[in-house]
This record gives structure tokens, C-alpha cells and sequence, in this order.
């Protein structure tokens, strides 16, 4: 066998985290095809500033496909600890037939064959510093405390003067509780809720609404 694996796609969940408090979990997902042969195994990865032998870093994740298949997929997953090194990783991909012959792409071959290359690290703290600033971006933060009782505290930010609506559900979907529905400034906001003492303990589901934009985070109340 001669013709070296080729890659068909490769993609990344999100081309951008932020470990600045939790660690972010990114699924790959690839698929390659040997024409002359069969596929063996494939390692993808993630390589920031040359990696360690230019005094860089380097994530790797690593399987085999399943046997006499001349075209896969497969899947898995990277986890980025909090406090990653924050800037650009780019991803490489090697692909071993089982003759050996093995295909190696890294970010220039993943451009020009229109395939993801990279992902960004970027670790913004949300505090005080960041409440000058105008954020780019609508987004719904992750409630603190979560677990709850009694009450918890749901952060935002709106990059322009906008009407946004933040409402709570149950696991049903029933409308609970409206939290805010009103025109708000750009920034960071945050606002408490407290459940009245007739709300079950379980599930709940924060909503937020505005402009062509919607997220939805879990809570959990406990009595």
C-alpha cells in the first residue's frame, strides 16, 4: 500500500473556552479515508507555541479505529484544566494505515482543506476590572451558589442597551417565576433569586431572552 490515509473532516464543539474558573470539556470528531488500504489508528493533537520543545505545550488524545474499515469515523473528547495556558492551540492530526504509512495535517493542511485548526483559550475573569470594559458578547454565566438554599445568584452581560427577559422553569417546563423584563444597560449585571417557600426541591432552569439571542443554565434548590 502506498496512498497515504487523507482526512475528511475534523471539527472541534467550540473553536474558543474559558478555564479562568472550571474546566472545559471540547468533543473532537474526525473521519479519514484509505484508498488502498485500511485504517489503524490516529492521534489528534493540540499545541500551543511549538509545543514543549519550543517551551510551549501540548495536549494529546490518541485511539485506533475499528479494524477493516477503509473509511471511519471516531470521536473523543480534550479536557482543559482551569487555568490553561491561555492563546491559540493548534491542532494537528497524524493517521496510520495499517501498512504504516501515515498522514500528518497540521494547521496549514487543516486551512486549506477548510477543516477547523484551532481553538482559543481565552481566561477572563469576571470581576471588577471587567465591569469597565464592554463585553462583545450576550452570555448567561453559571449561577452561584449551585447547589442552592435559599437563594442564588444569576450573572450576565449585554454588549448594548437591549430588553432582555430572564425567567425560571421547572424540569416540566412550567413558567415559575419572571426575574427580569425590562430594557438593561451594556455590562456585566447580576441579579439574586430566591425561590418562594411553595418551589420544590429539584431542577430548575434559568432562561435568558434578549435580541436574537438565548441560553438556558440548570440550578439545583435544595430544602
Amino acid at each position: 500500500a502506498m496512498v497515504p490515509p487523507d482526512l475528511n473532516s475534523f471539527t472541534l464543539s467550540t473553536d474558543s473556552v474559558n478555564t479562568s474558573t472550571e474546566a472545559a470539556t471540547v468533543i473532537y470528531a474526525l473521519s479519514a479515508t484509505d484508498l488502498d488500504d485500511y485504517l489503524f489508528d490516529y492521534t489528534v493533537r493540540l499545541i500551543l507555541n511549538g509545543g514543549p520543545i519550543n517551551g510551549g505545550e501540548i495536549m494529546e488524545s490518541t485511539g485506533q479505529f475499528n479494524s477493516n474499515l477503509s473509511t471511519a469515523s471516531t470521536s473523543g473528547a480534550f479536557v482543559f484544566p482551569v487555568g490553561t495556558t491561555e492563546g491559540q492551540w493548534n491542532a494537528r492530526i497524524l493517521i496510520n494505515d495499517e501498512s504504516n504509512n501515515q498522514a500528518n495535517f497540521g494547521p496549514s493542511e487543516l486551512v486549506e482543506k477548510n477543516l477547523q485548526s484551532y481553538i482559543i483559550v481565552e481566561n477572563t475573569i469576571l470581576g471588577i476590572e471587567q465591569l469597565n470594559t464592554q463585553p462583545l458578547e450576550f452570555k448567561l454565566f453559571e449561577s452561584y451558589p449551585n447547589p442552592f438554599n435559599p437563594s442564588t445568584t444569576i450573572r450576565f452581560q449585554v454588549p448594548f442597551q437591549a430588553k432582555v427577559n430572564i425567567s425560571v422553569f421547572d424540569i416540566l417546563g412550567n413558567h415559575i417565576e419572571t426575574i427580569i423584563d425590562e430594557s438593561v444597560s451594556p455590562g456585566l449585571h447580576s441579579i439574586v433569586w430566591k425561590p418562594n417557600s411553595s418551589d420544590a426541591t429539584g431542577m430548575y432552569f434559568i432562561h435568558l431572552e434578549s435580541a436574537n439571542f438565548t441560553d438556558t443554565k440548570k440550578l439545583m434548590f435544595i430544602k
